[in-house]
């Protein structure tokens, strides 16, 4: 039966009076509050709030920025083996070319000499790099050069106890028998003065020489920075001995590198320069990526350069 007015009229006005389903009039003032209700409704709580940017107060969780950072740390590392790959990738034939060198002139230095662990930086064997570069970088056959190091390693020489004992006349008898008379005077007192150094500044220990807080922590960084100053470091300790010059540093640090590896990669200025010739570059870092950045590999690489520079068998590699 339809309503008559008056009923009609009755029926709003009982509506416009009754509570809708939990909002109070006060709420249902505005449109915007009309829309963030349904907003609630259809999006859940908490929507608007996410679409808001955090104000200046808002503070990000610790863990969120641990993840994000992990995250980039996961894309870095990545990225740094997909350019290895691809540098391996695209260097197949200076690949091919160091293997051949190293299988045909690389050596492990001083492997052979009779130190009793040439692979572990002993004092004996710091000891036997340091009197190999000081023999190798004087102006003298190369081949005399190491005829004299065998003879004093022969001897015992590796050891510092061995040296301090020794006279200056035994001395220059044993470079005498290995061809090194021209510089057997200079040299025996050179060797001398390397006992004492040891002595009276690293306590009778030669490694020691590669040792000290200062030096350690610029190591333990591994930055580019921190490897120059380590080096650096290390070359001023080196020019105290007598005898020892830029080229006997050189020829140090890149023959210890493969039992001290914090001091690799290295090559030494006239290794470089026959690398760039042969077509490997003169970029150490890259050519250590050559190598699987692997010390003991880079040692042997840097005698090889070596050989085929003094023995003239450059020729062999170019293209």
């Amino acid at each position: 039966m339809p309503l008559t007015r008056a009923q009609s009229r009755t029926a709003v006005q009982r509506r416009e009076l009754k509570p809708t389903s939990g909002v109070s009039e006060s709420d249902k003032a505005t449109p915007r509050k009309r829309k963030a209700q349904e907003e609630e409704e259809l999006y859940g709580k908490g929507r608007r709030q996410k679409q808001r940017a955090p104000s200046k107060s808002t503070s990000i969780p610790r863990s969120g920025i641990a993840r994000k950072k992990s995250a980039k740390e996961q894309v870095k590392g990545l990225d740094a083996e997909m350019i290895k790959h691809r540098a391996r990738t695209n260097s197949t034939p200076m690949i091919l070319k160091i293997d051949k060198l190293m299988a045909e002139y690389g050596d492990l230095p001083l492997a052979d000499v009779g130190i009793p662990s040439p692979n572990k930086p002993t004092p004996d064997t710091i000891l036997s790099h340091i009197l190999n570069a000081l023999l190798s970088s004087a102006h003298i056959s190369h081949h005399i050069a190491r005829s004299a190091l065998l003879n004093l390693m022969k001897h015992g020489y590796y050891d510092l106890k061995t040296l301090k004992a020794s006279t200056w006349k035994e001395r220059v008898a044993l470079l005498d028998e290995a061809g090194y008379a021209r510089y057997d005077f200079s040299t025996a007192t050179e060797l001398g003065k390397l006992a004492t150094l040891v002595k009276n500044k690293y306590g009778n220990v030669p490694s020691r020489m590669l040792h000290s807080p200062q030096f350690s922590a610029c190591f333990i960084r591994a930055s580019r920075l921190d490897l120059a100053r380590g080096r650096k470091l290390l070359k001023e300790r080196l020019k105290e001995v007598k005898g020892i010059g830029p080229l006997g540093i050189e020829i140090f640090i890149s023959t210890v590198q493969w039992v001290w590896p914090s001091l690799c990669p290295f090559l030494g200025s006239r290794d470089l320069q026959v690398a760039e010739q042969i077509g490997l570059g003169k970029d150490v870092n890259a050519i250590y990526e050559l190598v699987d950045r692997n010390p003991e590999q880079m040692a042997k690489l840097s005698i090889a350069l070596t050989k085929i520079r003094l023995e003239k068998h450059i020729q062999e590699f170019l293209e």
